[in-house]
């Protein structure tokens, strides 16, 4: 019972950790968001007084303008859901750790690295089919104690006398000696070897099944992250090109030599490539911390 207990709390640690470490991901996800988003509201706003004068000297229409002003607005609703989803992710940080509602000012993305493939023997998910096999046994060690023959022996001795003179005639012990040997249980004992071998066959079909799904779920994360590790290079090459396109356009804005719609379109490619190198970024830590939960 001591060693189940302690397997136990020890999964219970792991459950905790994973909880905690995959619910802060999700918050410096949106955080990263937030201040990506914040960046470009500040650049956007910039430009906007730019734009009013080359709208005022007809190097662009009202309308073009009014298209970037829509651009802009939208942005900013963008960060204010951005916004709420962060206090609601950081909340529900706040509640697994225990600890007060506080928003944090900064965020780090955390370092994490992969743990060394775990001996099975060692794992607590397999040790408790071990202690179960022990109970098993020692379950029916107990059946086949109550079936041996038992010899018990007693003594007893007592004094009752008001006085002195008479002690020696009101002084006594007695000795006994008895045999308990089972004769019929009606089949109680095989009923009970019977319900052992189902709990046992029981045990072993679920230890395989499980020593199997455990294989194939580590296998499953050790594809999925490769493959995911493998679109970083990628997608970091499509954010270079796309900043440096928006660098380009930006300053034909300002010169009045790309329409406003092509800027916009720009705009948006860029926030779109820079959240996903943002989420294939979490992602990877995000499968880190499963494939650890269970090399542990």
């Amino acid at each position: 019972q001591n060693q189940t207990l302690r397997i136990s709390s020890k999964i219970i640690e792991y459950d905790l950790r994973k909880a905690i470490t995959l619910q802060y991901l999700s918050v410096f996800s949106v955080w990263n968001d937030i201040a990506f988003h914040i960046e470009l509201l500040t650049s956007s706003k910039n430009e906007e007084p730019i734009l009013k004068q080359l709208v005022e000297k007809g190097l662009y229409k009202q309308v073009d303008y009014n298209s970037f002003m829509i651009e802009y607005k939208a942005q900013e609703l963008l960060l204010k859901d951005l916004q709420i989803e962060y206090q609601k992710e950081i909340s529900s940080l706040n509640v697994i750790c225990g600890l007060p509602d506080i928003i944090y000012d900064h965020l780090e993305l955390p370092e994490i690295r992969l743990n060394s493939q775990v001996k099975t023997d060692n794992s607590p998910f397999f040790k408790r089919f071990v202690v179960d096999s022990l109970k098993i046994q020692n379950e029916k060690l107990l059946i086949d104690r109550n079936y041996k023959p038992s010899v018990n022996w007693f003594s007893d001795a007592g004094l009752l006398n008001n006085m002195p003179r008479d002690i020696s005639r009101n002084f006594g012990f007695s000795v006994g000696l008895s045999l308990t040997a089972p004769i019929y249980d009606g089949q109680q004992r095989k009923l009970n070897y019977e319900k052992l071998k189902i709990a046992e066959d029981t045990r072993l079909n679920y230890a395989g099944y499980f020593k199997q799904q455990f294989n194939q779920q580590l296998h499953q994360l050790s594809s999925e992250l490769e493959q995911t590790q493998e679109i970083i290079p990628q997608v970091e090459q499509q954010l270079a090109f796309a900043e440096s396109v928006i660098k380009q356009d930006k300053y034909l804005l300002n010169s009045g030599n790309i329409s406003i719609t092509d800027y916009i379109n720009a705009l948006k490619n860029y926030i779109s490539v820079k959240r996903n190198l943002n989420l294939y970024q979490v992602k990877i830590l995000q499968i880190m911390t499963e494939i650890n939960y269970w090399n542990q």
